[in-house]
């Protein structure tokens, strides 16, 4: 004989299918257990821990960060419905649930106020090191449109959309932030992007006279940790740095970049390490700890230091 917590899974089954609807479950149950409908809600809430209306709801109104990640990749809410099809009736609770608001125009407006605000003094120096840090790192510049584009796995949406935050700082005729796309690659996976749109032509000028191994005199502090966020790679224990650098000329030139600053690495082939404990103290005082605070949640596994 089915017990009562498997017939309700499998009435639940069946529901989040659309073969029966939320009634016929407390029916069912109570006639194969021969029990009254109170009898079933108090069991049903002692062993899933909330009512059946409740894990119904769950059943089908999609988890906030599938809402957010489909309300970012489209522009009205036919679109939104197609992505997350569901009864009529549920669809305002979408909006409800997640945002707080009853519309698609005011939930859109919300999350894009939900764009975290970035602390960032603009300046010539630090907006020219912006955009070098991402040449360097995850971005990808076009100099054709002069423009840069900054894609980022879904696990770091909101590092993305930080980065695009502070473009904004920079160069405030940029994209918005909130206009960071959750796109589905050919092979399946999904991946957040952000287009810079032109970027202003004095800067997009000395990007194309520019060799990248000359530009790193110009990159900051700021810039270079943008970077290493990006290529870099650090243990647990903060002690072991690496970053792989594609270009050799502009591997053995951030080696000398960082002896500048008192910082010993080593370069093997493309791979620049910092592996000893005083080197990587050094390393983390000036390029890390004084940008951490800033940084998205899904970063901060980059920024630890434990001696």
């Amino acid at each position: 004989m089915t017990d009562f917590k498997s017939m309700c899974d499998d009435q639940l089954d069946l529901y989040h299918n659309k073969q029966i609807r939320k009634n016929d479950i407390t029916s069912n149950v109570c006639r194969e257990f021969g029990i009254v409908p109170h009898t079933f809600r108090r069991r049903f809430k002692s062993i899933f821990g909330s009512t059946l209306t409740e894990v119904c709801d769950t059943l089908v109104i999609p988890p906030r960060d599938r809402v957010i990640s489909c309300m970012m990749q489209v522009d009205n809410v036919s679109d939104l419905w197609n992505m997350l099809p569901m009864p009529a009736h549920y669809r305002k609770r979408v909006f409800m649930d997640t945002f707080g608001v009853s519309t698609f125009a005011r939930a859109k407006a919300q999350l894009l106020l939900e764009v975290p605000y970035v602390s960032y003094d603009p300046s010539i120096d630090e907006n020219r090191s912006l955009v070098i840090s991402q040449v360097f790192g995850d971005g990808s510049y076009c100099p054709q449109r002069g423009s840069m584009r900054i894609q980022h796995g879904i696990d770091q949406l909101d590092y993305a959309v930080y980065k695009a935050a502070l473009f904004n700082k920079a160069f405030p005729t940029t994209s918005p932030a909130g206009s960071t796309k959750v796109l589905e690659h050919t092979q399946g996976h999904k991946y957040s992007s952000w287009y810079s749109k032109r970027l202003p032509n004095k800067l997009t000028s000395w990007i194309s006279e520019t060799k990248p191994v000359d530009m790193l005199e110009y990159l900051t502090p700021w810039g270079f940790f943008l970077w290493f966020m990006d290529d870099g790679y650090r243990s647990a224990d903060g002690v072991i740095n690496e970053m792989y650098i594609h270009d050799l000329e502009l591997a053995k030139a951030t080696v000398q970049y960082l002896a500048e600053y008192g910082i010993a690495a080593n370069l093997n082939n493309n791979l620049l390490s910092i592996k000893d404990m005083v080197n990587s103290v050094m390393f983390f005082k000036n390029f890390v700890e004084p940008f951490k605070e800033s940084l998205p949640e899904c970063m901060h596994y980059k920024t630890n230091m434990k001696i």
